[in-house]
């Protein structure tokens, strides 16, 4: 048999705050990226059904295309791909399950084919996962009539009418678990970062330079697949967030409204401590590392804080404030570049 496979990357992204959850990315690389190198190991014909089209055509002998029946969800992503795909069976997965392991796709089409069925579904622990289901070609006439008649959205009622195959693959340990779904920042910080990098420095009265240097930062750390965290909304925070958001990547702000004034509802993950001292404490206990950009005296606490625990502190020269002072066990680096090549080692 010839198989298509069918990436799902619709929906309406409130859980990224509108970002295009295709686009985040898992240990430094978009989802979907990870999903197609995945599938292109099993498969060639292979179709994203988004209605962002656009935003995939850097990627070259995919076939993009939109639904055909607006507001129908998966099952108007599934009804459009069968319209297309020239395989006699399609395998369907949604952009947001970047764990996707091709022995085990490659087990459930053999498990699809001895089953004689219209619909295979794996089955992990007490789940159902329609969305790494293999469906037949030939339900296409069948689903059309299903949305212009039923009513009724949910890909798996529409899968378990055609009295599917349950196959339960049991999981290897060494894999992620394949139907691991990221579908949300605090998903993206348990599951998807090889660590939290706090970022220090200015706040105010911030050199332009230097807020040029915090948005390369953030790009840098998006897609080496760090997280951020930072302790206020102003300066150079905000711009090292912003890059790392719009990149794909994650910034969750630990802040005390004792020494913050500024809007924090751009930051997808946040924390408030009661003072300033917790704030401090909390940053060092859950970063890995630190990266200092200019700052002041608070900074310096900080840099105290993570060198106490013996975690790295990589400091710009000539970046302005304490950076000019010696701290025992920090690295000081000339171009943030070098940190972030330090830390992607030891990743």
């Amino acid at each position: 048999m010839k198989y298509s496979a069918v990436i799902l990357a619709g929906g309406q992204n409130s859980r990224f705050g509108g970002f295009d959850k295709a686009m985040v990315r898992v240990f430094g690389i978009r989802m979907v990226d990870r999903v197609i190198a995945e599938l292109q190991k099993v498969i060639s014909e292979i179709i994203i059904v988004s209605n962002s089209p656009e935003k995939f055509t850097y990627h070259t002998g995919v076939i993009i295309i939109s639904d055909l029946i607006e507001n129908a969800g998966p099952l108007g992503g599934l009804h459009a791909a069968l319209k297309i795909a020239t395989g006699d069976a399609v395998f369907l997965v949604s952009c947001d399950m970047p764990f996707i392991h091709h022995e085990i796709i490659e087990r459930q089409i053999l498990e699809f084919e001895k089953s004689g069925r219209k619909v295979l579904i794996p089955r992990h622990g007490e789940f159902m996962e329609p969305m790494h289901a293999v469906v037949s070609a030939g339900i296409s006439p069948e689903l059309g009539e299903y949305l212009a008649h039923s009513g009724k959205w949910k890909l798996i009622d529409f899968l378990i009418q055609q009295e599917p195959a349950i196959w339960t693959p049991g999981i290897e340990t060494e894999y992620h678990n394949p139907f691991t779904n990221i579908n949300s920042y605090y998903e993206l910080e348990k599951s998807g970062l090889y660590g939290s990098l706090a970022v220090l420095g200015f706040g105010n009265s911030v050199q332009e330079k230097n807020l040029d240097i915090a948005s390369e930062l953030g790009k840098m750390i998006a897609t080496s697949g760090w997280g951020i965290v930072v302790g206020n909304s102003e300066g150079i925070f905000r711009s090292v967030s912003v890059a790392a958001i719009q990149e794909g990547g994650l910034a969750k702000i630990v802040y005390s409204r004792e020494d913050i004034a500024g809007d924090v509802s751009s930051w997808p993950l946040k924390e408030e401590l009661p003072d300033v001292k917790s704030k401090r404490k909390r940053i060092a206990e859950t970063s890995d590392c630190a990266v200092v950009i200019g700052g002041g005296d608070g900074t310096a606490e900080l840099i105290h804080e993570f060198t106490a625990r013996k975690k790295r502190v990589f400091i710009l020269k000539r970046s302005g404030g304490i950076t000019d002072q010696s701290f025992p066990g920090a690295i000081y680096v000339n171009h943030v570049r070098e940190a972030i090549d330090m830390i992607k080692k030891s990743s």
